[in-house]
């Protein structure tokens, strides 16, 4: 089954992507922002012409003395990458299972 950007859009998809992505807190400006762009976003996504914005180095100190560096995506990417890692999932989910009745009916 091939991932298609249409699928990755679906109001469902993407409404499961938000929910997850507020679950992890920082987003309380998704909202109001998708309200307003969201169609620019939609349209760029469907012409295959999305951009990531650049990832937000932040420095944690570790216990030891030393220091993490992690990279943190906007708000909107995170929403567009789990819209697009549940596709993904479901299309892996769905050729294990395959696989599985597959392998145990020979």
């Amino acid at each position: 089954v091939p991932l298609t950007m249409e699928a990755v859009i679906t109001r469902e998809n993407l409404m499961l992507a938000y929910q997850r992505v507020v679950e992890n807190k920082g987003v309380s400006e998704l909202k109001p922002w998708l309200k307003k762009n969201w169609r620019s976003v939609w349209q760029v996504l469907i012409d295959g012409n999305y951009q990531p914005r650049a990832i937000r180095r932040m420095d944690i100190p570790k216990p030891d003395g030393g220091v993490r560096t992690l990279g943190i995506p906007t708000v909107v990417d995170r929403l567009i990458q789990q819209a697009i890692a549940q596709q993904l999932s479901a299309i892996v989910d769905t050729a294990s299972a395959a696989t599985q009745t597959t392998a145990t009916s020979t």
